[in-house]
């Protein structure tokens, strides 16, 4: 059966409509704190709730599954942890519940799956069947998991959300026409402020998966002491800015066209020779990591597809990635 990447894609706008319309959970919602948990993709998607979280005022963190299960983190009796895994039964995430667990601390766990491990260890479940796709290499899932743990935890949603995620998977695809299709990439890199860099780092593994080109993620500033060297008209460039950090951000971005590098500026007050993206949204918010994530994830399916990457011949990736 013929996979696609963008059929599963442009999907995600009506999945996304499922995960705001689920309604707010009461112990997450009136937890003093929340910590998020998980690995890999899992892992940055906690952390970027915690970050948005953060931004709305409440107290929330992440942690790697990994650190609780070598003992790097101890749980603490007054925090609600928030374990996430689309198919519940990733070994280290089930590991790190089970410590949690055994310290008597509230575990929660989010996903995509019924009856897994996970649900048999946790106090409280929040399952997204409609989470689970086909093609994991692309994958919705992460969407609708950040605003559905969002959405547990008391976070508004714009209801308009599903719309404006599908006007930029297209604003994605017209650019990558308009601007990126007759050039030969063989590098990409995204480039955050710390805010965006959990986002970035999920788009770094969308980006190798579907493209299969080396891809990096760094922060902006530590990206100006060496990785610089290695950029020139070969190496697109995903570029999150920060208001505090702007004229330095911009400074970098600046150097990067002068090499010759096709650089997406997201946000406002793009430098010249950029490409910009700007949404009419909140600075911070979780639509704005939304939408960005939307443009980003639409760029590297189109390039993909220019670049004749099969997803039939990635299944080792789709299975390795199932259990997760």
């Amino acid at each position: 059966m013929e996979i696609s990447y963008k059929k599963e894609l442009y999907m995600t706008p009506e999945r996304l409509g499922y995960a705001i319309a689920e309604t707010e959970h009461s112990v997450l919602q009136q937890a003093e704190k929340l910590v998020f948990c998980g690995c890999g993709t899992s892992y940055y998607l906690g952390n970027q709730c915690a970050q948005i979280c953060r931004a709305n005022g409440r107290k929330a963190d992440a942690v790697d599954a990994i650190e609780l299960i070598s003992g790097q983190h101890e749980p603490d009796l007054d925090d609600t942890y928030v374990f996430i895994s689309r198919s519940g039964n990733s070994e280290e995430t089930v590991r790190a519940a089970t410590a949690v667990k055994d310290k008597c601390v509230y575990a929660f766990y989010l996903g995509c799956t019924y009856h897994s491990r996970l649900s048999n260890i946790c106090d409280d479940e929040r399952i997204l069947p409609y989470g689970n796709e086909k093609l994991i290499l692309e994958s919705y899932s992460y969407y609708v998991q950040l605003a559905a743990a969002l959405r547990c935890c008391g976070i508004k949603l714009d209801e308009k959300l599903p719309g404006l995620l599908a006007q930029a998977l297209a604003e994605g695809e017209s650019g990558f026409y308009y601007w990126l299709r007759m050039r030969k990439i063989s590098r990409i890199i995204s480039l955050a402020s710390p805010f965006y860099r959990p986002l970035h780092r999920e788009m770094m593994l969308k980006d190798g998966e579907i493209s299969q080109l080396p891809v990096e993620e760094w922060g902006i500033l530590e990206f100006r002491h060496g990785p610089r060297s290695w950029c020139d008209d070969t190496t697109l460039i995903h570029f999150v800015s920060s208001q505090s950090t702007r004229q330095w951000d911009k400074n970098v971005a600046k150097e990067l066209v002068s090499y010759g590098c096709p650089v997406i500026w997201y946000g406002e007050d793009a430098p010249e020779g950029c490409f910009s993206v700007k949404f009419d949204i909140e600075h911070q918010s979780a639509e704005e990591v939304l939408l960005f994530g939307a443009f980003h994830t639409s760029i590297a399916v189109e390039m993909g597809r220019s670049l004749g990457t099969c997803p039939e011949n990635l299944r080792h990736i789709v299975h390795n990635v199932g259990g997760l």
